[in-house]
């Protein structure tokens, strides 16, 4: 499972959004696997509209909250 940084600026869909009222990563999202070198495919949620492939640079494991009861 990853964060995906997500750049209003990349994303003709997130443009709209003030980029201060954004999340610096949007996730958790499981890895569908790694496409070339430095480039995964995630799996996003469809409202998001967004191509699936990102470089690692933009992706951060995500590590749970096992003390987070909720």
């Amino acid at each position: 499972m990853v964060l995906v940084k997500l750049i209003p600026q990349q994303f003709k869909s997130l443009r709209s959004v003030h980029k201060g009222l954004m999340r610096r990563y949007e996730g958790p999202f499981p890895i569908l696997g790694k496409v070339g070198k430095v480039s995964y495919k995630v799996e996003l949620l469809p409202r998001l509209k967004i191509h699936l492939i990102f470089l690692e640079s933009y992706l951060k494991p995500y590590h749970e909250d096992k003390d987070d009861p909720s």
